[in-house]
């Protein structure tokens, strides 16, 4: 289901990339979770990318860790929540966690 969701995202169908990559998120799949959080976030549904970037996150994902971090501070304007994310990003490696992180 991943790798033809993320075919599909390649070639452009993103209404179809869409749905094969919830198909393989909803069965655990947490880098289609990921991959599926930033077309919704880039298709203005922040609150359902919002719940895939933190199924990823909790999955390990470290990029969506930070981008769960970046929407909760910029969308949802919860500072706290967001900078236990930015920490966890960093935790895990994330360099632009990291400089966040620094610079607050």
């Amino acid at each position: 289901m991943y790798n033809l969701a993320l075919l599909l995202d390649q070639a452009g169908h993103i209404t179809e990339a869409i749905s094969w990559y919830r198909r393989a998120a909803d069965a655990g799949d947490h880098d289609a979770a990921g991959n599926l959080a930033l077309l919704l976030e880039q298709a203005g549904r922040h609150d359902e990318a919002l719940d895939y970037y933190r199924r990823a996150a909790d999955g390990g994902d470290r990029e969506a860790m930070y981008n769960l971090a970046v929407a909760l501070e910029e969308q949802h304007h919860d500072a706290m929540e967001a900078r236990i994310w930015y920490q966890r990003a960093a935790d895990a490696g994330d360099r632009d966690a990291r400089r966040v992180l620094r610079q607050s």
